[in-house]
């Protein structure tokens, strides 16, 4: 294993299993949280730069088992869909991927009210693009408040009881 670092510079096994699923959750949120915002990587961003370019940091199996459990598209992703509607994705389908859970921008329903489509039951709608945060204007920024809605928690696997 190649892993190493905080804290007290240790290496490889001598860093317990918790800490290094407590790392990648860490990094993953400095990621998407950064003090620029022009520096801020949507969550897709994060799992995709996290996997290709800081793989060989981090443990395989706990970073493969995160990256599986946040989705392609994990909560607080803004998303375009194919009726070019905007909205934030709030939860994941653990077995569809593609086809999260979505809180829908429309400037008629109330934010209090705000609309959450399921992508597993509407199949004719799918996701075309992710959008930085920083490229929404205020207004739809406001109504998805992306900081506001995201809590995570994950599903057990059916058949093994285990993620």
């Amino acid at each position: 294993m190649s892993f190493s670092g905080y804290p007290k510079h240790l290496k490889g096994e001598s860093i317990s299993p918790l800490a290094r699923i407590v790392a990648i959750v860490n990094v993953y949120d400095n990621h998407c949280n950064q003090r620029n915002p022009s520096d801020i990587m949507t969550p897709h961003e994060a799992l995709s730069f996290m996997f290709a370019r800081q793989g060989a940091l981090f443990d395989q199996g706990p970073l493969s088992t995160f990256i599986r459990c946040m989705g392609v598209y994990p909560p607080g992703t803004i998303v375009r869909l194919s009726d070019s509607t905007l909205g934030m994705v709030i939860s994941v389908n653990s077995t569809k991927p593609l086809r999260p859970s979505v809180l829908i921008y429309d400037s008629a329903v109330p934010k209090s009210e705000a609309i959450i489509i399921d992508l597993l039951h509407e199949p004719e709608l799918n996701i075309v693009a992710n959008i930085k945060p920083s490229q929404l204007s205020q207004e739809v920024f406001d109504y998805l408040s992306p900081r506001k809605h995201i809590t995570y928690f994950f599903d057990t696997d059916k058949a093994g009881g285990k993620i």
